[in-house]
């Protein structure tokens, strides 16, 4: 095997200071053996100078891996950025891009360590691999999202073939990880016309019922103007989009959720809430009525506490949601909570007086 000395990438700025070294010593070998050439090509063998071509290939390739692997090492043991930023100078783009045996690059290190300055400075070197896919799913940008890097996911997300609906082996994306709390990455990767906002990871989970579990309301609203929006996905904890909506009191989400006709308002998380459950406990009266002019709301779940929406409805003074609920036929007003309160005591003790007549009116 021989080396083309012309070839350009072998010529460019990065790879010199490791090849001046292996170039004087080939010569050096050329030398020592070019007596034995002449004899060695009559009888049939390798030429001298082809042997030490492959030798100083081998030598070559031998001395990018233990450059690549002290790189590795500086940044796991997480070594002063300035000394890894002065080292990556010293090597070449092939030697970066190198990978190790689960498939990694020193940029996707960089990210996986959440050292932001060192996976910054590898983003400014030309070619250097953004997509390496590890044994484990990940590239550089879903795990500087899981990191919450938020320069280092702006930075790739610049870049325009950047791959971002890889999904790793726990079924999360960028987008995913991006909606625990990281807003402005989140909004970037909606910006992308084929994004996948409807990833399921191993939990569960999609990016919307992410975005309303942490708040990320703008997130949320954005991903709500997709026409391919699954909004009645249900993660392992029996929680939905609307679920966290209300508990966590998004109003203008649970409001936009409740506008999709076949949204599903009568799912029941693992600890016996509902939507409606969760707006009451929150005096989210806009919303609870919203959810009472539906004719197929659940009124009388119970949860693991024993509260209902009219007991939490009267313990919150939220009068126009308590009378609503009254006008169900069905509704249960004698359902006692884990304080013995029932709706009809919740309602004296907050002197909502036309409750208790009709509480009263119906024992």
């Amino acid at each position: 095997m021989s080396i083309d000395w012309l070839s350009p990438e072998l010529w460019s700025s990065d790879t010199i200071p490791e090849l001046v070294l292996r170039i004087y010593q080939t010569k050096q070998t050329s030398a020592l053996v070019s007596g034995g050439a002449s004899a060695s090509a009559a009888s049939g063998g390798t030429s001298a100078s082809e042997s030490s071509e492959e030798s100083y290939e081998e030598e070559f390739e031998e001395e990018m891996e233990i450059n690549f692997n002290k790189l590795v090492k500086m940044i796991m043991e997480k070594q002063e950025e300035s000394d890894i930023m002065v080292f990556i100078d010293s090597l070449s783009n092939k030697t970066l891009n190198k990978l190790d045996e689960y498939g990694n690059t020193a940029l996707i290190h960089a990210c996986k360590n959440n050292m932001r300055t060192v996976a910054m400075k590898l983003l400014d070197i030309p070619d250097i691999n953004v997509n390496q896919v590890n044994k484990y799913g990940n590239t550089a940008l879903i795990l500087a999202c899981y990191n919450k890097m938020d320069s280092v996911a702006m930075k790739l997300l610049d870049i325009p073939y950047i791959n971002v609906n890889q999904v790793n082996k726990d079924g999360n994306t960028a987008l995913i990880f991006a909606c625990y709390k990281m807003e402005s990455v989140a909004l970037k990767l909606l910006d992308i016309l084929d994004i996948n906002v409807n990833q399921v990871n191993e939990d569960g989970n999609t990016a919307l019922i992410y975005a309303c579990e942490n708040k990320m309301g703008t997130v949320a609203l954005k991903l709500l103007d997709r026409t391919d929006i699954n909004v009645n996905q249900v993660n392992k904890r029996g929680a939905t989009a609307l679920i966290f909506a209300c508990y966590n009191k998004i109003e203008s989400v649970a409001l936009k959720l409740l506008d999709i006709l076949d949204i599903n308002v009568n799912q029941v998380n693992e600890d016996g809430y509902t939507a409606l459950i969760f707006a009451c406990r929150n005096k989210m009266e806009t919303v609870a009525l919203k959810l009472l002019d539906r004719h197929d709301i659940n009124v009388n779940q119970v949860t693991k506490y024993r509260y209902t929406a009219l007991i939490l409805a009267c313990y919150n003074k939220m009068e126009l949601v308590a009378l609503k609920l009254l006008d169900r036929p069905d509704i249960n007003f004698n359902q006692v909570d884990q304080y013995g309160n029932t709706a009809l005591k919740c309602a004296s003790k907050n002197k909502m007086d036309n409750v208790v007549r009709c509480i009263s009116s119906k024992i």
